[in-house]
């Protein structure tokens, strides 16, 4: 970990968010889901924080919505993407504003 970016309101039990750098990818990244394991998890201890993860669904993150399965594999769907107007549009914003795959929208 670098040094503390902020601390989150936005979702509750999120606390502080922290800057690090992935080992792997050599890249900064911001640090929020495991301090959410943490706190939910009760420590650092890697049973912790499987424990912790394993409580936490629908986490709403930089990639997306969030959740985890009782072994700690990530549970994520994908994200359908409509191309309209030469401008990617969510499918449920493209069905809600009228849009569909067979009327020629």
């Amino acid at each position: 970990m670098e040094n503390e970016l902020g601390r989150g309101t936005l979702q509750p039990g999120m606390g502080e968010v922290y800057l690090a750098e992935h080992p792997t990818i050599g890249r900064q990244v911001a640090v929020k889901l495991l301090l959410l394991a943490m706190d939910k998890g009760g420590g650092s201890h890697p049973e912790d924080l499987r424990m912790g993860l394993a409580h936490i669904n629908d986490y709403k993150g930089a990639a997306g919505q969030t959740s985890f399965d009782e072994s700690g594999d990530v549970v994520r769907y994908p994200r359908i993407m409509i191309v309209r107007e030469g401008k990617p549009v969510p499918y449920d914003q493209f069905v809600e504003q009228g849009g569909s795959l067979t009327g020629g929208n």
